[in-house]
């Protein structure tokens, strides 16, 4: 310290302005790293935003495409003598409201091979893992080329009633349009 005070007044003074400078360009750099960093998480979180909006856009326009797809199938001829067939089977079978639906006898195995080449057909084609026919009254599933597990059991009452696939029969049933549940875990 004493050296420095030994120095002439013209060189104290030029390190005082140094040491400002200095300073100054420290806390300037600090300012700007903390605005800039800002700057970048505001860039990042804009293209992360993007690209959320891009995948909703696709998985939205992906989604129309299988509405169009079943509306499409549901207008075929094969389609509406199938929903016929069932639904005679279904109204003549005598099962309880909340029973299932016997899939065993001989008349309904008949008409699920008549049935199987054009909903197997439309799996294969459209690259779907199963096709269902529900009842509209009871929510039983009617018809699956995939003839799983939930084969005739009731969407209302059955195994299955606390089932997505249950909650979207419901949402159908009350709005009477096409809906969408979120994915999850499916038993059979």
């Amino acid at each position: 310290m004493k050296k420095l005070l030994n120095l002439n007044f013209r060189t104290q003074l030029v390190i005082q302005y140094l040491g400002v400078a200095v300073l100054a360009i420290v806390l300037f750099s600090f300012l700007m790293l903390n605005r800039s960093s800002g700057i970048i998480k505001e860039m990042e979180t804009n293209y992360l935003t993007q690209i959320v909006n891009s995948r909703k856009n696709e998985i939205r326009e992906h989604l129309e495409e299988y509405v169009e797809d079943m509306q499409f199938i549901t207008t075929t001829k094969n389609f509406r003598e199938a929903v016929q067939l069932l639904n005679d089977y279904h109204a003549n079978s005598g099962l309880i409201i909340d029973g299932p639906l016997d899939t065993e006898s001989k008349y309904y195995k008949l008409i699920s091979d008549q049935l199987f080449p054009y909903f197997n057909g439309i799996l294969e084609n459209w690259s779907y893992y199963d096709v269902m026919l529900i009842c509209k009254n009871h929510g039983r599933i009617l018809y699956s080329p995939k003839g799983e597990d939930d084969m005739g059991t009731s969407l209302l009452h059955g195994p299955y009633k606390n089932t997505n696939l249950a909650e979207c029969w419901q949402k159908v049933m009350s709005s009477g349009k096409v809906q969408m549940t979120d994915f999850s875990f499916y038993p059979p």
